[in-house]
C-alpha cells in the first residue's frame, strides 16, 4: 500500500499518528508539506509549498513509482486532520480488496466532521457498494482503479465533483464504495480553507462534463456487506 497526505505544520502530531500506524501495516509513505516542514515527518517530505490536493498527490504518487515495473500497490490518499482506529488505513486496503471495490471511502464515525450524511457509518454494515465516493477525507484506490482513472481531469483545486469522474455510472468497469467497518473521525469542518462559492461553481461545470447535474443523486446504495456474511452479495455472482 502506498499512503500520501498533504499536511500543514500545525497538524505534524496527527500526521505522525497515521504515519506509524501505516507503516506497522507495512506501507510506503510520502508526504507533502504545504508550509514548513515538520522535523519529526522531514525523512518522509517530498517537498513543500502550495498547490491542488490532486495534482499534489499525483505527484507524490508518481514519485513513488517506477516507470518499468507496474504498481500493483493499493494508494491511500489522506487529508492531515483526521484520525482512524488503529489498523485504520492498511484494513480499509484490505477489506476493499477483498469486497472487489475500486474507489474506496473510509466512512464518518459519528462525532466526525463531515459534508454528506450519506457517507456516516452506517451500523451492521461492513460496506456499501454504491456510486458515491468523495475525495476525502480518506480516499483509497487499486491498482485497477489508477490503471482506469490516472491522470485525473483537472476539476476544482479541493476535487470538488470528483465523484462524478470514478463513479461506476461513468466508469462501468470498476466498483465504489464506503467501507463502514473503518470510520474516520475528521477534526474540523472540511472546505475551510478554499473559497467554497468559487470550488462549488467549479464542481458543477465538472460534474456536467461527466452527465451528472448534482452529486447527490449519486447517493445510491447498491449491495450491504453484512458482517454476518463472509464475503458482500456482489461478490456471489
Amino acid at each position: 500500500m502506498l499512503l500520501t497526505v498533504v499536511y500543514r505544520h500545525g497538524n505534524a502530531g496527527t500526521v505522525s499518528a497515521l504515519v506509524d500506524d501505516a507503516l506497522e501495516g507495512g506501507a510506503r509513505i510520502v508526504l507533502w508539506a504545504l508550509d514548513a516542514p515538520a522535523p519529526s515527518l522531514e525523512h518522509l517530505t517530498l517537498g513543500s509549498g502550495p498547490g491542488g490536493r490532486l495534482a499534489l498527490h499525483e505527484r507524490m504518487r508518481a514519485s513513488a513509482s517506477s516507470d518499468t515495473v507496474v504498481d500493483d500497490r493499493w494508494w491511500v490518499i489522506s487529508d492531515d486532520d483526521v484520525r482512524l482506529p488503529r489498523g485504520g488505513v492498511t484494513r480499509l486496503a484490505a477489506l476493499a480488496q477483498r469486497g472487489g471495490l475500486d474507489v474506496v471511502g473510509a466512512a464518518h464515525a459519528p462525532g466526525s466532521e463531515w459534508n454528506h450524511s450519506f457517507t456516516l457509518a452506517r451500523p451492521l454494515s461492513v460496506m456499501r457498494r454504491g456510486l458515491f465516493v468523495e475525495t476525502g477525507p480518506v480516499l483509497a484506490l487499486s491498482p485497477r482503479a489508477q490503471r482506469t482513472l490516472l491522470p485525473l481531469p483537472e476539476g476544482s483545486a479541493a476535487g470538488w465533483g470528483m465523484e462524478a469522474y470514478w463513479s461506476s455510472r461513468t466508469q462501468p468497469g470498476l466498483r465504489s464504495g464506503l467501507v463502514d467497518a473503518v470510520a474516520v473521525d475528521h477534526l474540523v469542518p472540511m472546505g475551510g480553507s478554499y473559497d467554497a462559492s468559487a470550488e462549488w461553481e467549479r464542481c458543477r461545470a465538472f460534474t456536467r462534463r461527466y452527465g451528472v447535474d448534482d452529486v447527490s443523486d449519486l447517493k445510491t446504495t447498491l449491495g450491504t456487506w453484512r458482517p454476518w456474511r463472509s464475503r458482500p452479495p456482489w461478490a456471489v455472482h
